[in-house]
């Protein structure tokens, strides 16, 4: 979600609901998620127990995130500069389309 790279280091097997409750959250972050909405019959247990064999994991394999942009050359740079602006126009077109419908139907 960050950014982060497709490494060992960087993945930690998951079903896919705990993959997609995880969002842009930190490991920390998510496990406070996660023990605040568990209900019983999940039982995930030993929180702290497994966030500590995750950050072991992590420093095994050495891992430390870059941003993207530490990772591209300069035409590559360039590349996600283009289409981060049109990505950006985009956005405004459908924010304003929203706000056309939204006018258009308040009663």
């Amino acid at each position: 979600m960050k950014g982060g790279e497709t490494v060992l280091g960087n993945m930690v097997p998951a079903c896919g609901h705990c993959d997609d409750s995880k969002r842009d959250l930190s490991i920390c972050q998510w496990f406070s998620y996660l023990a605040e909405r568990t209900s019983p019959e999940h039982d995930i247990r030993d929180l702290q127990t497994r966030l500590r064999r995750i950050e072991d994991y992590v420093r095994h394999f050495g891992y430390a995130a870059r941003p993207v942009e530490g990772r591209l050359n300069t035409e590559e740079l360039e590349c996600l500069g283009k289409i981060r602006h049109r990505m950006d126009d985009l956005r405004q077109e459908v924010e304003l389309l929203i706000q056309t419908y939204q006018n258009r139907t308040r009663t």
